[in-house]
């Protein structure tokens, strides 16, 4: 299977997952700070982890990327959607060279 993109688009993905960070992060401050709409900010934030986190599972499965259990068990999950997106033409390349 040639899939040199992932299902939705490298861009909105990378939106995805930036805007995941950035929500998170924000929320949390809020959090720290007592503001009123720490809660909205941190609820975005996880809507945005877990649309990440379902692309990021639906391409491992369509590429058979190797090391599956290390993507989709990751200790970090909220860095998990940056090294995934950064690492995954590499991954695929290293899938062809080897013929897994």
């Amino acid at each position: 299977m040639e899939n040199q993109d992932f299902e939705i688009g490298i861009k909105a993905t990378w939106f995805l997952v930036i805007g995941n960070l950035l929500f998170t992060i924000a929320g949390a401050f809020a959090k720290i700070e007592h503001w009123g709409y720490s809660q909205v900010l941190l609820s975005i934030g996880l809507i945005l982890f877990l649309s990440t986190l379902v692309i990021m599972v639906r391409d491992i499965n369509r590429s058979k990327i190797h090391d599956k259990e290390f993507w989709i068990m990751f200790i970090l999950p909220f860095i998990s959607p940056i090294l995934y997106v950064t690492r995954r033409t590499k991954m695929i390349k290293l899938r062809r060279k080897f013929g897994h």
